[in-house]
Protein backbone atom coordinates (compact mmCIF):
# COMPACT_ATOMS: atom_id res chain seq x y z
CA UNK A 1 0.00 0.00 0.00
CA UNK A 2 2.60 1.95 0.87
CA UNK A 3 4.45 1.60 -2.50
CA UNK A 4 1.53 2.31 -4.19
CA UNK A 5 1.02 5.48 -2.49
CA UNK A 6 5.02 6.80 -3.43
CA UNK A 7 4.43 5.46 -6.90
CA UNK A 8 0.86 7.91 -7.49
CA UNK A 9 3.20 10.76 -5.70
CA UNK A 10 6.01 10.24 -8.11
CA UNK A 11 3.48 9.80 -11.33
CA UNK A 12 1.61 13.41 -10.27
CA UNK A 13 5.02 14.87 -9.25
CA UNK A 14 6.16 14.24 -13.56
CA UNK A 15 2.89 15.06 -14.97
CA UNK A 16 2.68 18.30 -13.18
CA UNK A 17 6.66 18.72 -14.43
CA UNK A 18 5.93 17.39 -17.77
CA UNK A 19 2.48 19.96 -17.87
CA UNK A 20 4.46 22.73 -16.69
CA UNK A 21 7.26 22.20 -19.28
CA UNK A 22 4.75 22.26 -21.89
CA UNK A 23 3.23 25.23 -20.34
CA UNK A 24 6.39 27.52 -20.66
CA UNK A 25 6.97 26.51 -24.05
CA UNK A 26 3.41 27.09 -25.32
CA UNK A 27 3.62 30.53 -23.27
CA UNK A 28 7.43 31.04 -25.30
CA UNK A 29 5.65 29.95 -28.50
CA UNK A 30 2.76 32.36 -28.04
CA UNK A 31 5.15 34.80 -28.02
CA UNK A 32 6.11 34.51 -31.28
CA UNK A 33 3.30 32.25 -32.58
CA UNK A 34 0.23 33.10 -34.66
CA UNK A 35 -2.19 30.61 -34.25
CA UNK A 36 -5.25 30.48 -36.60
CA UNK A 37 -8.41 30.90 -34.85
CA UNK A 38 -10.98 28.80 -35.88
CA UNK A 39 -12.86 31.64 -38.21
CA UNK A 40 -9.68 32.34 -40.09
CA UNK A 41 -9.49 28.45 -41.19
CA UNK A 42 -13.18 28.82 -42.21
CA UNK A 43 -12.07 31.54 -44.69
CA UNK A 44 -8.93 29.58 -45.67
CA UNK A 45 -10.99 26.78 -46.65
CA UNK A 46 -13.32 29.17 -48.67
CA UNK A 47 -9.80 30.14 -50.64
CA UNK A 48 -8.70 26.96 -50.81
CA UNK A 49 -11.85 25.71 -52.21
CA UNK A 50 -11.81 28.79 -54.90
CA UNK A 51 -8.28 27.83 -56.12
CA UNK A 52 -7.59 23.72 -55.44
CA UNK A 53 -8.25 23.32 -58.85
CA UNK A 54 -5.59 19.77 -59.63
CA UNK A 55 -3.56 20.93 -56.97
CA UNK A 56 -3.32 18.27 -54.21
CA UNK A 57 -0.32 19.13 -52.32
CA UNK A 58 -1.05 20.97 -48.92
CA UNK A 59 1.80 22.48 -46.78
CA UNK A 60 1.65 24.92 -43.70
CA UNK A 61 5.02 26.27 -43.24
CA UNK A 62 4.96 26.88 -39.13
CA UNK A 63 1.80 24.83 -38.47
CA UNK A 64 2.43 25.17 -34.49
CA UNK A 65 -0.26 22.46 -33.36
CA UNK A 66 -1.83 21.60 -36.40
CA UNK A 67 -5.20 23.17 -36.30
CA UNK A 68 -4.58 24.68 -40.15
CA UNK A 69 -3.49 21.26 -41.30
CA UNK A 70 -6.48 19.41 -39.53
CA UNK A 71 -9.11 21.77 -40.78
CA UNK A 72 -7.94 21.21 -44.54
CA UNK A 73 -7.69 17.50 -43.98
CA UNK A 74 -10.83 17.67 -43.20
CA UNK A 75 -12.34 19.44 -46.17
CA UNK A 76 -10.21 18.35 -48.82
CA UNK A 77 -9.39 14.24 -47.79
CA UNK A 78 -7.71 14.20 -51.18
CA UNK A 79 -5.44 16.61 -50.25
CA UNK A 80 -1.60 15.60 -49.07
CA UNK A 81 -1.71 17.75 -45.76
CA UNK A 82 2.06 18.51 -44.17
CA UNK A 83 2.96 20.62 -41.32
CA UNK A 84 6.11 22.40 -40.98
CA UNK A 85 7.00 23.14 -37.43
CA UNK A 86 10.42 23.61 -35.64
CA UNK A 87 9.21 23.39 -32.03
CA UNK A 88 9.05 20.09 -30.98
CA UNK A 89 6.35 20.14 -28.27
CA UNK A 90 3.99 21.98 -31.08
CA UNK A 91 4.49 19.18 -33.10
CA UNK A 92 3.76 16.34 -30.46
CA UNK A 93 0.37 17.81 -29.96
CA UNK A 94 -0.32 18.58 -33.94
CA UNK A 95 0.25 14.09 -33.99
CA UNK A 96 -1.21 13.56 -30.49
CA UNK A 97 -4.44 15.51 -31.82
CA UNK A 98 -4.58 13.78 -35.51
CA UNK A 99 -3.56 10.59 -34.17
CA UNK A 100 -6.69 10.75 -31.82
CA UNK A 101 -9.08 11.84 -34.64
CA UNK A 102 -7.54 9.75 -37.26
CA UNK A 103 -6.59 11.73 -40.12
CA UNK A 104 -3.49 11.14 -42.37
CA UNK A 105 -0.82 14.35 -42.19
CA UNK A 106 2.85 13.99 -42.28
CA UNK A 107 3.98 16.62 -39.54
CA UNK A 108 7.75 17.37 -39.68
CA UNK A 109 10.18 19.20 -37.65
CA UNK A 110 12.34 21.34 -39.31
CA UNK A 111 13.58 24.55 -40.59
CA UNK A 112 11.18 25.57 -43.22
CA UNK A 113 14.01 27.52 -44.71
CA UNK A 114 15.41 24.67 -45.40
CA UNK A 115 13.05 22.25 -46.70
CA UNK A 116 12.35 21.90 -50.28
CA UNK A 117 9.51 23.24 -51.76
CA UNK A 118 9.71 21.96 -55.10
CA UNK A 119 6.43 19.85 -55.57
CA UNK A 120 4.20 22.28 -52.96
CA UNK A 121 1.22 23.22 -55.25
CA UNK A 122 -0.37 25.15 -51.99
CA UNK A 123 1.04 26.83 -49.31
CA UNK A 124 -0.40 28.61 -46.40
CA UNK A 125 1.58 30.93 -43.80
CA UNK A 126 1.15 32.86 -40.69
CA UNK A 127 4.30 34.64 -40.62
CA UNK A 128 5.73 37.82 -39.78
CA UNK A 129 7.02 40.16 -41.68
CA UNK A 130 11.06 39.11 -40.87
CA UNK A 131 10.63 35.65 -41.74
CA UNK A 132 8.82 36.47 -45.47
CA UNK A 133 11.82 38.84 -45.31
CA UNK A 134 13.87 35.46 -45.66
CA UNK A 135 11.45 33.37 -47.10
CA UNK A 136 10.41 34.91 -50.53
CA UNK A 137 13.52 34.67 -52.57
CA UNK A 138 12.84 30.81 -51.60
CA UNK A 139 9.97 30.48 -52.55
CA UNK A 140 10.22 32.25 -55.99
CA UNK A 141 13.21 30.06 -56.19
CA UNK A 142 11.77 26.92 -55.45
CA UNK A 143 7.96 27.01 -56.13
CA UNK A 144 6.61 25.33 -59.30
CA UNK A 145 4.65 27.03 -61.86
CA UNK A 146 1.16 27.32 -60.83
CA UNK A 147 1.64 26.93 -57.44
CA UNK A 148 -0.44 29.08 -54.86
CA UNK A 149 0.80 31.09 -51.79
CA UNK A 150 -1.74 31.85 -48.66
CA UNK A 151 -0.14 34.86 -46.94
CA UNK A 152 -2.32 35.86 -43.33
CA UNK A 153 -2.04 38.93 -42.51
CA UNK A 154 1.30 39.97 -43.56
CA UNK A 155 2.38 40.30 -47.22
CA UNK A 156 5.68 39.33 -48.98
CA UNK A 157 7.80 42.24 -49.25
CA UNK A 158 8.86 43.02 -52.73
CA UNK A 159 6.32 40.60 -54.91
CA UNK A 160 2.52 41.95 -55.31
CA UNK A 161 -0.66 39.71 -54.40
CA UNK A 162 -2.79 38.79 -57.22
CA UNK A 163 -5.46 39.08 -54.81
CA UNK A 164 -6.43 40.04 -51.37
CA UNK A 165 -8.82 38.78 -49.69
CA UNK A 166 -10.46 40.84 -46.27
CA UNK A 167 -12.22 38.74 -43.81
CA UNK A 168 -14.19 40.21 -40.54
CA UNK A 169 -13.15 38.90 -37.39
CA UNK A 170 -15.80 38.78 -35.68
CA UNK A 171 -13.83 37.27 -32.39
CA UNK A 172 -11.38 40.16 -32.07
CA UNK A 173 -13.86 42.76 -33.73
CA UNK A 174 -11.15 43.48 -36.67
CA UNK A 175 -10.36 42.79 -40.09
CA UNK A 176 -8.13 39.86 -41.47
CA UNK A 177 -6.43 39.80 -44.86
CA UNK A 178 -5.21 37.07 -46.49
CA UNK A 179 -2.64 37.61 -49.36
CA UNK A 180 -2.78 35.59 -52.32
CA UNK A 181 0.29 34.86 -54.90
CA UNK A 182 0.11 32.43 -57.84
CA UNK A 183 3.56 31.33 -59.04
Amino acid sequence: MILFFYFSLIFIFLAILIYFIYFIHIVAMSICGLPSDQQMRQSLIKIVTHYIGQRRHFIDLGCGQGHVCLAIKKEFSQLTVIGLEKSFWQLLFARFKTKLLKQKIRFIKTNFLKYDLSKTEIIYMYLRPPILKKLEQKLIDELPSGAILISNTFCLPYRQPQEIITTQQVKFNKQVKFFIYLF
